[in-house]
């Protein structure tokens, strides 16, 4: 939302410091926090005199998980600083949501200057994985023509989980075979072959999985170099989930 900038890793302060992981999108869904926490641990103790951020040890993460699961691993430019403010209504309002309109989705990527094609591939993350029910089963974000089905009571306090296509734990194209037969479990997945331009896109990712995969590759490369906001407050966390107590005192 504001750059690479680990934001999301923060954590709220009571009567203090809002962050951006109680955001609606973000909440109970965006997890594993606690594994970035260790892999900057394992990094302060192997290398106690290199200073490696937090939004590096993000963004590496991410390249390593969609490589063992089967994706194209990418190169990732190190060098980021971590913020030392979040953004929970950047979160709010920037973030695709599941009952985004095809036009909406385009107008959100549109603003961090991604083309309709990488809008399109960026998608394809949703061929690994699983979503909250309460989201995913709304009536207003899921998919009422949809084989896969939601086992969920989609209430407010319903924390279960609702995989994302057939294959959740590889990445694939089965999320694009998914939609060309109007399968796509999410509203605001299914609308991606809701005119021609974009449903070409899927149908080309659908009958070649390798040009899904450098695509994906090639726009995370793009999501990665995201500069952070001007005038953003940039420091090298010493813990990922906070920033360091002399940013506080001088803030």
């Amino acid at each position: 939302k504001q750059g690479c900038d680990g934001g999301i890793l923060l954590d709220d302060i009571p009567g203090s410091f809002q962050g951006e992981q109680t955001s609606p999108p973000n909440d109970n869904s965006a997890r594993g926090f606690e594994v970035i926490a260790q892999a900057k641990q394992s990094v302060v103790d192997t290398c106690p005199n290199i200073s490696v951020s937090c939004a590096d040890i993000l963004a590496i993460a991410a390249r390593d998980s969609v490589a063992k699961l089967g994706g194209q691993t990418y190169s990732v430019a190190l060098g980021r600083s971590d913020a030392r403010t979040a953004n929970f209504t950047g979160a709010l309002l920037q973030l695709p949501g599941p009952s985004d309109n095809l036009t909406e989705q385009i107008r959100k990527f549109s603003d961090k200057n991604f083309t309709i094609r990488e809008m399109v591939a960026l998608a394809g993350a949703h061929t690994v994985g699983f979503a909250r029910c309460v989201t995913v089963c709304n009536s207003n974000n899921v998919n009422p023509a949809a084989q896969l089905q939601c086992n969920c009571s989609a209430t407010q306090t319903d924390s279960n989980l609702q995989q994302l296509d057939a294959t959740p734990a590889v990445f694939d194209k089965v999320y694009y075979d998914a939609l060309n037969s109007n399968q796509g479990i999410m509203f605001s997945d299914q609308v991606l072959t809701g005119n021609t331009t974009t449903a070409a896109i899927v149908t080309t990712y659908s009958n070649d999985v390798n040009v899904f995969l450098g695509d994906f590759a090639a726009a995370m490369i793009k999501m990665g170099n995201l500069p952070p906001s001007a005038g953003a407050q940039l420091e090298i966390r010493d813990v990922c989930s906070r920033v360091n107590p002399s940013s506080v005192a001088s803030m």
